[in-house]
């Protein structure tokens, strides 16, 4: 795996993190301003945040996986 191609997934992972929770704002906004309890609406906050880490964790493992197993697939070629 090359440094490029693992910066390049890292980056989209960043990437689809920050959309997942650009995503989820409006539903933050709606409930700041319709929630009476400051509590309920931090617990929300960290749920959102949590689920996008997760999610863009997955993709991170996933595209990792994804090369990994492309690079050995080049180097077995290479052998034979």
């Amino acid at each position: 795996m090359q440094v490029r191609q693992a910066l390049a997934l890292v980056m989209v992972t960043i990437t689809v993190t920050a959309v997942l929770s650009l995503a989820f704002a409006p539903i933050s906004l709606f409930f700041l301003l319709t929630a009476f309890s400051y509590s309920f609406y931090k617990i929300l906050n960290v749920a959102i945040l949590t689920m996008t880490a997760f999610v863009g964790l997955k993709f991170l493992t996933g595209g990792m996986h994804a090369l990994n197993a492309h690079t050995a697939a080049a180097a077995a070629a290479k052998r034979a």
